[in-house]
């Protein structure tokens, strides 16, 4: 196979698909000798061959007649579509040049039964200006347009609807961005408004690894498109290979051997419509941490401190690190520890007048300071504290899943840490509740359905991803009760027990029917959350039961 250099292949967002996958997923799009079909990006024709196979076993007397396709590579018409195609390429029925340009009947491509591929993925920081331009032109389908964040594979998806006759399909192999995103939610909840039926299946092997590529795989299969509303029966399967891959696509009716998310599940959808729940958002604002624009020159530790000599009085107490707090509240001894441990607590600020202060400030460089937009944003350069101090913080990258941690203290937090302002008349009972809520399983599942996911399997909540969090709230139940709870689980946290911290949140929210969910509900909510966090590690055992 013809290597591209690398960074062709990254303008083209080329990434090949293995020959298992695309015989898979042709013959699940590809039903009959009559269908028609098109590969929008056709690379190495791995597609090509698998659908013309494909129709030749359906019995199809001139296959060559029934494919069409587009690529802007070159190296895809000279070395590989040819072999492909055995008996020649039709001159007429495959277009040198971006997909994007072509509109059916106005182009190469009149409507067919099926469009699959493997569409470019090139993120929308990447595209280049020719790119952008083509994309724009196709980003509205009716009332519905892409985010202007979208990456390049959706505005594909979005305009292959455009060439499918009444009824056809579509499969597509995506990146973990299909539903790990909000543009790509968006999509798929606009598409599930034009087929009868949507799937999204999650392949957790890593397909793409040797080209470089190391996030997970989504394959989004359609069928029964319509240009008039429809409401898709939808079905979402997680597998761990190429085989779980055949199963699901080869036999319908092993739906229920898989795991069902349908984007969070029948129950997530009716444990937050109970009106114990609410989103966090409705109590509480969610914004990020201080930017100093330079953590490693603002930011210190003890040692540091004293070897520039700083005043006490110009050094002040942040919350940094996640590890500096690892309960639930931020209190005076965990900054006491996290000092004799060497971390990173100290924010410097200009609040004393000393020639130390002033020495330190001096040895930043003044050229690379004027590089610094931060910096120009502010009335002081040398002050990067708001002033504005939260009521509590968000944990929002951390193995150990996200906290939050109430400020006992009152100090501010890096942008590594989110900030939480409660609105008025949320007091400590609800505070408290706050962030028991998301210790237990059902907030441990919504922060894994609400978060984003990155490549290793991180999990990241922006501050929107926050204030979408279910937590319990306005419960009836004693403030000296929850104190206690709330202590138990923060020194379990403290010590690095999760799933004692767990079970003593889902206990004290179970117990007398308190949010009106059963014990069986919670333990269902924990099992969901744990084959979640399997599929984002790629792990057959989380390690929790």
């Amino acid at each position: 196979m013809i290597k591209l250099n690398p960074q062709r292949k990254k303008q083209l967002g080329v990434y090949y698909t293995p020959t298992p996958v695309s015989e898979l997923m042709t013959r699940w799009a590809v039903r009959g000798p009559s269908d028609t079909v098109l590969e929008p990006s056709f690379g190495g024709c791995c597609f090509i061959e698998a659908i013309r196979s494909r129709l030749i076993d359906l019995g199809t007397r001139n296959p060559n007649r029934s494919i069409f396709g587009c690529d802007i590579d070159e190296d895809a018409f000279e070395h590989y579509l040819p072999r492909a195609m055995e008996f020649g390429v039709p001159n007429d029925q495959f277009f040198e040049g971006d997909f994007l340009t072509q509109h059916p009947g106005n182009g190469t491509f009149s409507k067919v039964n099926v469009v699959i591929g493997n569409p470019p993925y090139v993120s929308n920081h990447n595209m280049l200006g020719e790119q952008r331009s083509s994309s724009r032109n196709v980003s509205s389908f009716g009332d519905f347009r892409l985010s202007g964040l979208a990456s390049l594979w959706a505005y594909f998806v979005l305009h292959g609807m455009r060439f499918l006759k009444p009824g056809g399909r579509m499969a597509w192999l995506l990146p973990g961005s299909a539903t790990q995103s909000d543009y790509g939610r968006e999509l798929v909840h606009f598409i599930r408004k034009h087929f009868s039926y949507v799937s999204i299946i999650s392949l957790s092997e890593q397909i793409f690894k040797e080209e470089g590529a190391e996030e997970s795989s989504e394959i989004l299969i359609c069928e029964g498109f319509s240009e008039e509303e429809l409401i898709a029966a939808f079905a979402s399967y997680f597998v761990e290979d190429i085989g779980g891959l055949r199963n699901v696509l080869e036999s319908e009716s092993k739906r229920s051997s898989y795991l069902s998310l349908d984007f969070g599940g029948a129950l997530y959808r009716e444990i937050s419509s109970l009106p114990t729940i609410c989103d966090l958002g409705s109590v509480a604002d969610v914004k990020i941490g201080i930017v100093t624009g330079n953590n490693s020159f603002f930011v210190l530790n003890e040692d540091q401190v004293r070897t520039h000599r700083l005043p006490r009085s110009a050094v002040h107490r942040i919350f940094s690190k996640s590890k500096i707090a690892k309960g639930l509240s931020l209190n005076e001894i965990d900054f006491d520890i996290s000092a004799s441990r060497g971390e990173k607590m100290y924010l410097v600020r200009p609040t004393s007048k000393s020639k130390f202060l002033e020495e330190y400030y001096l040895g930043y460089d003044a050229e690379k300071r004027s590089e610094v937009l931060t910096f120009k944003k502010r009335l002081d350069w040398r002050d990067p504290d708001d002033g504005v101090t939260p009521d509590a913080f968000f944990v929002y990258m951390n193995q150990g899943g996200p906290r939050i941690v109430l400020n006992d203290v009152g100090c501010n937090s890096t942008n590594s840490i989110h900030r939480i302002f409660f609105k008025s008349g949320i007091g400590e009972k609800n505070r408290m509740l706050a962030a028991l809520s998301v210790v237990c399983s059902v907030g441990r599942l919504s922060a894994e359905i609400e978060g984003r996911k990155y490549g290793g399997g991180l999990l990241k909540h922006e501050p929107s991803d926050v204030r979408s969090l279910k937590i319990f709230q306005r419960l009836r139940c004693d403030i000296r009760n929850v104190r206690r709870v709330f202590s138990q689980v923060s020194e379990c946290l403290t010590k690095g027990d999760d799933l004692e911290a767990a079970n003593l949140a889902d206990s004290f929210f179970v117990k007398d029917g308190l949010v009106g969910i059963s014990k069986n509900r919670f333990l269902e909510c924990r099992e969901l959350y744990y084959n979640l966090v399997n599929r984002r590690l790629r792990r057959k055992d989380y390690g929790f039961k």
